[in-house]
């Protein structure tokens, strides 16, 4: 289902893609796969993404720019590079 989620959300071809722990609900047997794809077909959109996401590994697969917040205030920012 989540992959599914992730398909429909891509073929609408949107402006802005916001993805809300796009990987939380997969198992870990086939995170990593599915990881690798959503990093580069958000690469290859054209368009703005926000990534919500907890995970370390998520974040550095789909991230460019990262801002962490804590209790709605941006305590850091800055790129992955």
């Amino acid at each position: 289902a989540q992959r599914v989620a992730l398909a429909r959300a891509l073929a609408a071809e949107p402006e802005v893609l916001l993805l809300d722990e796009p990987l939380s609900a997969l198992d870990i047997e086939i995170r990593d796969e599915v990881r690798a794809d959503l990093a580069r077909h958000v690469r290859a959109f054209s368009g703005v993404t926000v990534v919500v996401a907890h995970d370390r590994d998520d974040v550095s697969a789909l991230a460019d720019e990262v801002v962490v917040l804590d209790r709605g205030a941006v305590v850091q920012r800055g790129s992955l590079a």
